[in-house]
């Protein structure tokens, strides 16, 4: 949200990005105050800052607790709630009406008020720069939350519908979202939206959504926070980063119940995108969100419409607003309007049928249509651009980047309910890119991007009735003004914001209402031009040119070193070297279609206009083309430029290295250098895009010369991550050395210059200056001189940081001297030690007494740079005076103190005389005297405001005195912005009528929420309502004020350093490598971890090795830390297997490697009919067929197998009679324990 005070500015400016809002409701609606009460009321504004208005044109706005007052301005001019309910007219009283009359109708925002908003309105970080994709099938999240005091109403599948049903019809809607996108975006982009919840929020909608003191919603972050982590355990984060880029591309919440933009109580949201503090869950980076309500209006059941939708969601692809954004200051343009759903055209139709994107979005931002730039004249046949994606045409102006984008607009589609049909002409400034990421395009006049409404009566100017009833259908032409043509000589005009003529009339503008198709001639129409005219550069002095004859008639091609040419005359026959009156010379007249023209000059641009001879004495109106020579030859000192002719001259080049076409322009930006320069402004490029581009000059000879100075004005303006560098090439540009390189914003302007010695005697020398980022700011380069070197070119310069210094704490001075140095001269200022120094240094310097010091650098003995009051040295225990008032000077404004309150006055409060009086002073001769108190009843009282910022131990001082009949008992009590008043502790003072002896209060300390603040107040009251004499006070008594002296401490932030942590090699280091902020003082440990195999080696701190892997250090300056990670160093053994007799061992035989004091296991294992018989390990024997050995040294093992040993006994076997016997007779040999089986078997008979 926009915070008004810059204190809370600066405490958020690292964590939010500039909101961007729905419009308000455009229409009348009813609201409902706190009380039951009704007013009809026009919403005005947007999410930044919302307003209203009531029929008959008071503004008001919202107090803290829900009403809509009168607004007036403050003594400050400042717009604020007057205390005053605001009510119908029927509805008011005598008082109502008795206050009204004394107020103006139309209040505003004061200026002052709007630069504040909108400084922090703009506030950008790198990451919240990323868009949407445009184009492909995409997924989008949308969670639906509702409150603990305000369930969510409506179901999933609901707004699942809402989101993604084709032809979705519910509510009288006329399509979805995905309808709307897939129609703008000729099917390119297929939106697919992933709805989760409802869920509910931990805490009450006012948590959220209710209004601050400034009017801003409190809390809206904590619910798009809570809304991913409820979502997380159903949702799939990874599924919505598009780009796979690590981020979320978006989240789209949707609260329940109504939208305050809708018309709803202050406690509720207004729809906007914005930013939370950055989540990841499943492994990608959650920031950007949009959200809007789930109900429409202010009251009913009735789900919401697409339009709030839609348009947040057009900000989360990338487009700007292009409504008034500044709070109607100077005027309430309309800017786009009801044609353009960025616009009031999001509520068409009650925001049912939202209109299209308008052309600049669809063609520049989003790149779903394609623009034709009519250079010759024609005819052209438009159709609808809600059909056709080349639909789309520009012309341009006479000032470079100025133009006009036209599209033909027919009520169909999503755009049945714009306010008219035809064609629609958006006049595009040149400096609309530097307003894109401000969001300011059409805050004021001029409007950066508008329709040109055919039937206004006067061309654009400061008011925003000047640019004519947009949502009419009055606005495009021929429209219902039958407005049939757009030329320099028509109201309104085609001319440049500069008031040139452009020179290439629309004219014969007609539609079909049937067919809904739009044909203009535009400059003459198709008039039998030459067609295909072209021309071609050869080399550095030729061009060709081609072109087809029309209708096999003969030509004429003159040229120009200008775009100006004059017009044939009907009946005069032309030949080659002829002057045309007006301008341009005959090259060539006959029966050709090519033609060469040579003999130029190098680097030079030519323009030719061909014309058809219609007939023996008629001519047709002629076609334009040009071309450049090619670039030759090197060029000598001294070189100067200036870019004043608008152009990069010479042999100046410009490289694109990012092959995007987002380059180095000449030309002026908002915020840049002064007059015409060259810049890349990767800010105007948008959000999502890298630009690397190269200036370069000609080569340039410097054979002869000793020593160049080379010296440029710049301003380099970073958001975040950019480079700027500037490098020179002995070689024509094939090696590069880096000169110089910037990071940080630097001065606007600053002046750079540099001695090169380096490219001494070198034939062939090129600079060149490179900017690199990611949608950044932007880098301004002017009056760029290289020349030889003399004497003058060598200056003194140096710096000091830090520039505030407490006394006693140390700045560090160095040297930046410009050219060969060799002698060195410093003065450091009063009370500095040391106090000179004949070095270069860097030289640490303290100072041992306050004040503003001036300090001197002289080198080679004359050359000197003196920079008055440099340093500040402060006693942070000395107060100052931030304001004070004697009335010496005749009047009660401030006599002393700190800027900020020069023009403060002490006075009284209410009602009662007060006047200036001499005589009878506190200190001299003068005080203030206020007479009649109110009788006593303590309503009146000395009152004064003033600013403590900056300060601390705030106390107060004062002298007072009353008549016998004033008023004897006072007190002091103080406030701040927004509180109420408190009494000051031991501030009870008593007057008497003496000579400002009794009443005075010296050094009273005020409470410390006095301190630093934007705003403090105090008065001194009765806290009594007795007189001095006796009795209580009358109504003439009289009191007096005098020397009134409020002291504060400077409250000295503290000295910064950088700590820059690096490693080499493989480990994490604590704190993490990268560049780290710490007051001077701060102790920090640094710790080393190697990783697995690696070992820690050393810090190398500020060039001092620590040997330490955890060492504690403290940073009083900038200082480098890195940690050096090592590989532990292994030694290998071999190992050597192998066995004897039959079995199988692990490792297998062989030879095998192992690092020092590895583990190996080795197993043995016999054969059938074999055992195990031992391992032979380095000569030693281990009887264990399985053991493990720790290897550090080479080592032999060897397994021995032997057989088993076995016992065998001899079998005898005989019979007797007549049988057989197994086994047979005989004897056989067995072993111990076999088993034998004995079968006898008779013979027959037996």
């Amino acid at each position: 949200m926009i915070k008004k005070y810059l204190s809370i500015f600066l405490l958020i400016f690292a964590s939010i990005q500039s909101t961007i809002s729905s419009p308000a409701y455009p229409k009348a609606i009813k609201f409902t105050q706190p009380d039951g009460t009704t007013i009809t009321i026009m919403l005005k504004g947007d999410e930044h800052s919302k307003w209203a208005v009531t029929s008959d044109g008071y503004t008001l706005l919202s107090n803290s607790k829900g009403y809509f007052e009168y607004a007036i301005n403050d003594s400050r001019g400042y717009l604020v709630p007057s205390g005053v309910i605001a009510k119908n007219n029927e509805s008011r009283t005598t008082e109502d009406k008795l206050f009204l009359s004394k107020i103006s109708k139309g209040g505003s925002y004061s200026k002052e008020q709007l630069q504040m908003l909108r400084s922090i309105s703009n506030i950008k970080r790198s990451e919240a720069k990323k868009a949407f994709p445009t184009t492909g099938n995409r997924k989008l999240v949308c969670i639906l939350m509702g409150f603990k005091d305000k369930a969510f109403t409506k179901t999933q599948a609901d707004f699942d519908n809402l989101f993604n049903q084709v032809n979705y019809t519910v509510n009288g809607a006329t399509g979805s979202v995905k309808d709307y996108y897939l129609e703008n975006s000729y099917g390119k982009f297929n939106l697919s939206v992933t709805v989760a919840g409802p869920f509910t929020a931990a805490n009450n909608m006012s948590y959220y959504g209710g209004n601050d003191a400034n009017g801003n919603d409190s809390n809206p972050q904590a619910l798009v926070t809570e809304a991913v982590t409820l979502a997380d355990p159903t949702v799939n984060f990874a599924d919505f980063d598009n780009d796979n880029d690590g981020n979320v591309d978006g989240v789209y919440v949707i609260y329940a119940g109504y939208g305050e933009e809708a018309g709803a109580p202050a406690n509720t949201i207004w729809a906007h995108a914005w930013e939370i503090p950055a989540k990841t869950l499943d492994g990608k980076v959650i920031t950007s969100y949009s959200c809007s309500a789930e109900l429409e209006g202010t009251s009913g059941s009735t789900m919401t419409a697409i339009g709030v939708i839609c348009h947040e969601f057009g900000h989360v692809l990338g487009a700007p607003d292009y409504y008034d954004t500044d709070y109607a200051t100077g005027g309430q343009y309309e800017g786009t309007g009801e044609w353009d759903i960025m616009a009031a055209g999001s509520w068409n139709n009650n925001g049912i049928t939202p209109a299209h994107h308008n052309a600049y979005t669809k063609v520049v931002v989003y790149g779903w249509g394609t623009a034709t730039t009519l250079i010759n004249g024609t005819t052209i046949t438009i159709p609808s651009s809600k059909t056709d994606e080349n639909a789309f045409y520009r012309i341009n102006t006479a000032t470079a980047n100025e133009y006009y984008l036209v599209e033909n607009r027919q009520q169909i589609g999503f755009d049945t309910a714009i306010p008219g049909h035809g064609l629609l002409i958006y006049h595009i400034s040149k400096d609309i890119d530097t307003h894109f990421s401000s969001n300011d395009i059409n805050a004021k006049a001029p409007q950066l991007m508008y329709p040109v409404c055919a039937s206004a009566t006067s061309n654009p100017g400061s008011t925003a009735s000047s640019y004519g009833s947009i949502n009419t259908g009055g606005c495009p032409f021929p429209g219902t003004s039958s407005k049939n043509s757009f030329t320099d000589a028509t109201t309104p005009s085609m001319k440049s914001w500069l008031g040139v003529a452009t020179s290439k009339p629309i004219t014969n503008i007609s539609e079909n209402t049937g067919t809904g198709v739009i044909t203009f001639d535009f400059d003459g129409g198709n008039t039998g031009n030459p067609t295909g005219f072209t021309a071609t550069p050869i080399n550095s002095s030729q061009i060709d040119l081609t072109w087809s004859k029309s209708e096999n008639r003969d030509v004429v091609i003159a040229y120009s070193t200008t775009s100006t040419f004059g017009s044939l005359t009907d009946g005069t026959e032309y030949t080659a070297g002829q002057s045309i009156t007006g301008g341009g010379t005959v090259l060539f007249s006959g029966d050709a279609t090519t033609f060469s023209h040579t003999g130029l000059n190098s680097n030079t641009t030519y323009f030719y206009k061909a014309w058809t001879k219609l007939t023996s004495s008629t001519y047709s109106l002629g076609t334009i083309t040009q071309a450049k020579t090619a670039c030759t030859g090197i060029v000598s000192l001294p070189l100067f430029e200036d870019f004043n002719t608008g152009t990069l001259s010479g042999c100046w080049s410009i490289i694109d290295n990012q092959g995007n076409g987002q380059v180095w322009q000449v030309g002026n930006i908002t915020n840049g250098l002064t007059g015409t320069y060259n810049y890349l402004n990767s800010d105007g490029f948008g959000s999502g895009n890298t630009q690397n581009a190269d200036l370069v000059t000609p080569a340039i000879d410097m054979t002869g010369i000793s020593s160049a100075t080379i010296s440029f004005k710049h301003y380099f303006k970073v958001e975040a991550g950019e480079t700027a560098t500037f490098s020179y090439s002995i070689d024509n540009g094939t090696n590069w050395i880096q000169i110089d390189k910037w990071t940080t914003t630097i001065t606007n302007p600053s002046n750079y210059k540099k001695i090169l010695p380096d490219i001494a005697n070198k034939p062939s020398v090129k600079f060149k200056w490179n900017y690199t980022g990611t949608y950044g700011w932007y880098w301004c380069l002017d009056d760029i001189s290289i020349a030889e070197t003399t004497a003058a070119d060598v200056t003194a310069n140096f710096k000091a940081e830090p520039t505030t210094v407490n006394i006693g704490a140390t700045t560090t001075f160095t040297d930046l001297s410009n050219g060969t140095v060799t002698s060195w001269a410093w003065n450091f200022g009063s009370g500095a030690t040391p106090a000179t120094a004949i070095t270069a240094g860097p030289h640490n310097v303290t100072y041992a007494t306050a004040g503003k010091k001036t300090v001197t650098l002289t080198i080679n003995g004359s050359v000197t740079e003196t920079k008055t009051d440099y340093i500040t040295a402060v006693d942070p225990n000395a107060p100052v005076v931030i304001v004070a008032w004697n009335f010496e000077d005749n009047n009660n404004a401030a006599d002393d103190g700190i800027s900020a309150n020069s023009s403060k006055t002490i006075t009284t409060n209410s009602t009662g005389t007060i006047s200036y009086t001499g005589g009878s002073g506190g200190t001299g001769t003068y005080a203030i005297t206020n007479t009649g108190w109110d009788n006593g009843n303590a309503s009146k009282a000395w009152q004064t405001e003033f600013s403590t910022l900056g300060y601390n131990t705030i106390t107060i001082s004062s002298k007072q005195k009353s008549s016998g009949t004033g008023p004897k008992e006072f007190k002091i009590q103080y406030k701040t912005t927004g509180a109420t008043w408190i009494d000051v502790p031991s501030s009870n003072i008593t007057l008497a009528n003496d000579a400002f002896v009794s009443g005075v209060l010296t050094n009273l300390a005020l409470p410390a929420d006095a301190a630093n603040q934007p705003s403090v107040s105090l008065r001194w009251v009765m806290r009594s309502n007795l007189q001095v004499s006796s009795g209580n006070i009358a109504s003439g008594g009289t009191s007096r004020i005098d020397d009134v002296v409020v002291n504060g401490k400077v409250i000295v932030p503290p000295v910064q350093y950088t700590l820059s942590v690096a490693k080499m090699g493989n480990g994490t280091v604590t704190p993490t490598v990268g560049d780290h902020i710490y007051d001077t003082g701060t102790s920090v440990i640094l710790t080393a971890t190697p990783d697995q195999g690696w070992q820690f080696d050393k810090w190398e701190i500020n060039g001092n090795t620590v040997n330490s892997a955890s060492t504690q250090i403290t940073i009083n300056a900038n200082t480098t830390a890195t940690a050096t990670f090592t590989l532990i160093p292994v030694t290998t053994y071999k190992l050597t297997v192998s066995h004897v007799g039959n079995g199988t061992v692990s490792p297998v035989d062989g030879e095998s490697t192992h690092n020092a004091g590895e583990s190996v296991t080795l197993t043995a294992t016999p054969d059938q009919g074999w055992q195990f018989d031992k391992w032979e390990i380095n000569g030693n024997t281990v009887n264990s067929a399985s053991t493990q050995i720790t290897i550090n040294a080479n080592t032999t093992a060897a397994a021995t197998f032997s057989v088993i040993p076995v016992t065998t006994y001899k079998l005898t076997v005989s019979h007797v009679g007549n049988g057989t016997v197994s086994p047979v007779d005989g004897e056989s040999t067995h072993n111990a324990g076999e088993s034998v089986t004995l079968t006898a078997t008779p013979d027959q008979g037996w």
